[in-house]
């Protein structure tokens, strides 16, 4: 039986961010909105409930917000068009749909990543070079990330697109030994370190998902890859981290030398270059594809917040060491 979701409410996929005015915004596919504070506010206390499972009353027992209340906001945002409708408009195109929610998460990701605490001094200098011990495993990683779609794809063209861009991927995590160097590691300790859980986590969920839907490796491009590259920004950038890390001049343009490299190569439009190659056979599908990409933007949160906590903990090894038997 098809729930009500206007009585037992549930809602697209919506995200809610403020900015440093204090402004509240609410994102989903169907565009972006500012919200009063209070009303931003009010969601947020029933927001947690409204899985299809709760009623209106039941949602208003567990959070003391007046049924009236929740059911103006339900019928606003219904008007909208963010109440889950489980039938698909005749006219939608679902690859569209689908870009448009790689678009969504690739602007939180950039809202919410650790690399916005260094531009303001957040977090301890730890965390700045586990970040880059980090990245610069996930980095090596991605070549034979991208190789588990080759294997699994038997479109010549998918697979010829897909080489590219591992071999243009291939040998970039010099360029963050070449910052992890000049913040006083060794080579050698960088490179028989092994990564954080939340690293592995991400490198093997994409492979899982690469196994069964290589073309996928696009959309993960779209939410991942940088979309835009301004010197003036990343100047300002590494006068700001050099400031507040007291970080010698020459330590962060490595770093920023390869985002700049796969930006001009075009990598953030992968998909938009190749979406004949990207193949939805049908609803259930894309649902998985979507539920996996979901899952891979919050591998990335979950990555973030493990470097800070294990990078920021005294006595934590830095970088992290593998353990074998002669370590027990």
């Amino acid at each position: 039986m098809q729930k009500n979701y206007q009585t037992s409410p549930k809602f697209v996929h919506n995200l809610w961010t403020t900015n440093e005015d204090g402004e509240h915004y609410l994102r989903f596919t169907g565009g972006l909105y500012e919200v009063e504070q209070g009303d931003a506010q009010d969601f947020y206390k029933i927001r947690g409930y409204c899985t299809g499972h709760n009623t209106i009353a039941d949602i208003a027992k567990k959070t003391n917000v007046p049924v009236q209340r929740i059911e103006e906001m339900v019928t606003s945002l219904s008007d909208i068009g963010m109440l889950r409708n489980k039938k698909k408009p005749h006219n939608e195109d679902i690859l569209e749909k689908t870009i448009q929610a790689c678009e969504m998460w690739a602007e939180q990701v950039e809202e919410t990543h650790l690399f916005n605490k260094f531009l303001y001094g957040d977090t301890h200098r730890n965390v700045l070079t586990g970040f880059f011990i980090e990245t610069w495993h996930y980095i090596k990683a991605f070549p034979d990330i991208i190789n588990v779609a080759i294997k699994n794809t038997d479109n010549p063209e998918l697979q010829s697109v897909l080489m590219t861009y591992k071999l243009q991927e291939t040998g970039h995590e010099s360029f963050i030994l070449e910052t992890l160097i000049k913040l006083g590691m060794k080579q050698e300790e960088v490179e028989n370190a092994i990564p954080l859980v939340s690293t592995l986590n991400l490198i093997n969920m994409m492979k899982a998902l690469f196994i069964t839907h290589p073309s996928t490796v696009f959309l993960i491009a779209k939410v991942i890859e940088s979309h835009d590259f301004d010197e003036a920004e990343v100047k300002n950038a590494i006068q700001d981290i050099n400031s507040h890390y007291d970080l010698q001049p020459g330590t962060l343009e490595p770093f920023f030398k390869h985002s700049q490299i796969d930006y001009e190569l075009g990598h953030s439009r992968l998909l938009d270059d190749h979406l004949h190659l990207v193949t939805l056979a049908n609803m259930e599908e894309t649902s998985f594809i979507l539920n996996a990409l979901h899952d891979i933007k919050h591998a990335i949160d979950l990555q973030c917040l493990e470097i800070e906590e294990y990078y920021s903990k005294e006595g934590n090894y830095i970088p992290r060491q593998r353990v074998d038997y002669f370590g027990i």
